[in-house]
């Protein structure tokens, strides 16, 4: 009832910055939906068959889906957000899915932000859209807001800390930054008490199915230089300039808050931001932080209500100004970051005809070829047809060899493609029909069964 009675007394042209809660959440989840529903992530497929996997048969000690690296140790450390989203998919279809997720990114931002500010929690989910769906991180976004807020708390409630890191480091290699901010946390106050509860939480993320293990896979991707240039979620310097923006005004309003750049400097988003120029797929964390450190700022501010409205009134014109950029800007980074590829129909960009394809047999005798970003797509629509490549596997290497390397070496080398085509017994390729590659097979008597509306097609040896 206090904060609406304060939304009352605002004038009309400020109200846009102070809706309701409710309101803004709502819309929160409804953009966090709307995502997940009409733009269905790469790895889905793979994320989903496997869950399906474990739960009929068990976690297995190497990888399943791939005839390429059959015989490579998967250690898969999302393995129990995999059996939810089964779980999910199972019960309720995509929809169900969609729902559930969404309302994991709104959680996380009701947790750090809540009533202090709500509309701060719309502007971190446009930031954070481009990089929202139906995507494993969504456990990383929400876990980190709920240890963000366990420190908040008294300190008893610390002692829960090690439960969560637990359950994270099963749903989500992200759990890392978990323990980069407990150690944050403790650095600023070195404690016996803090040591102790850093040591224990290391401890319990090796109680997965891989044990210490779980590091392996995540330390193979930190020290994997070339996803880089390879992997859109891992270019530097390519988030947009929202992020930009969004950081900006966080310097300014810690440093106001702070009257301190050392304290400014020495900020846990400061990290983060770090983090996301090294690496673009950082942003969703770093917009939680920023957003709730914010929020958490203003809600604290000494200055009275009265006075805030009294200064604003000053500057009327700028707000409504300001408001209106906002409108404006805000629409752009839903179109771009929801509507840009997507359609009403969820797997419009993925090849349906050629899994369909695929499953039926077309290349029943032989090994199948396939362009990196469906490769996940076709693990969950054509199970029969196991495939080259798929989105797990950037960081993998047999012999001091990636298997990335060789998908790339495939489409640029023709005489280590007929040795590999060879080796696999590889008789068709499901790539983009325009691709050089494809003009190569083509012009080498490969023959096309099929082309799909996503812009991909399915062509055959005709040995």
């Amino acid at each position: 009832m206090k904060s609406q009675r304060k939304s009352s007394q605002f004038p009309w042209w400020l109200k846009i910055y102070a809706p309701p809660a409710w309101l803004a959440y709502l819309a929160v989840w409804l953009l966090f939906l709307a995502r997940g529903l009409f733009l269905i992530d790469p790895d889905f497929g793979w994320h989903l068959a496997a869950g399906n996997y474990y739960w009929t048969r068990g976690i297995p000690e190497h990888d399943i889906f791939t005839f390429s690296a059959s015989n490579f140790p998967w250690i898969n450390h999302e393995w129990l957000s995999d059996m939810i989203l089964a779980a999910l998919h199972g019960a309720g279809g995509y929809w169900l899915v969609a729902v559930f997720y969404a309302g994991l990114w709104t959680a996380a931002f009701w947790l750090v932000v809540r009533r202090r500010l709500p509309i701060a929690a719309v502007f971190g989910t446009l930031v954070c859209l481009p990089f929202a769906g139906v995507r494993a991180i969504a456990w990383t976004v929400f876990c980190v807001a709920i240890l963000h807020e366990l420190f908040r708390l008294a300190p008893r409630w610390r002692g829960l800390i090690p439960g969560l890191v637990l359950i994270w480091a099963n749903l989500h290699g992200g759990f890392v930054v978990g323990l980069a901010y407990i150690g944050y946390r403790w650095l600023r106050q070195p404690s016996w008490r803090g040591a102790a509860l850093g040591a224990v939480s290391i401890l319990a993320t090796t109680a997965t199915p891989y044990g210490a293990a779980i590091y392996v896979e995540i330390i193979r991707t930190l020290n994997d230089r070339s996803l880089h240039g390879r992997i859109d979620e891992w270019r530097t310097l390519a988030f947009g300039i929202e992020v930009a923006i969004l950081a900006a005004v966080w310097v300014a309003l810690r440093y106001l808050y702070t009257r301190s750049a050392v304290r400014t400097a020495l900020a846990f988003p400061v990290i983060l931001l770090l983090a996301s120029i090294m690496s673009v797929r950082n942003v969703p964390l770093l917009a939680l932080f920023i957003i709730a450190d914010i929020s958490y700022m203003i809600y604290k501010t000494k200055i009275s209500w009265q006075q805030i409205l009294e200064r604003l009134r000053q500057i009327r014109g700028c707000m409504i100004v300001l408001a209106l950029l906002a409108v404006i800007f805000g629409g752009y980074l839903v179109w771009r970051g929801l509507l840009e590829r997507a359609s009403l129909e969820p797997e419009a960009r993925y090849p349906r005809a050629i899994a369909s394809t695929l499953q039926a047999g077309a290349c029943r005798g032989g090994n199948l070829y396939n362009d990196y970003n469906i490769g996940g797509y076709l693990i969950w629509r054509a199970p029969q047809q196991k495939v080259y490549i798929d989105g797990r596997m950037p960081s993998w290497q047999h012999a001091g060899v990636k298997y990335m390397d060789n998908y790339y070496r495939v489409m640029n080398d023709q005489a280590f493609r007929q040795r590999e085509f060879a080796r696999f017994h590889i008789i068709c390729a499901a790539i983009p029909k325009d691709s050089p590659l494809a003009k190569s097979l083509r012009q080498s008597g490969w023959k096309t069964i099929i082309s799909d509306s996503a812009g991909y097609t399915l062509l055959k040896s005709s040995e």
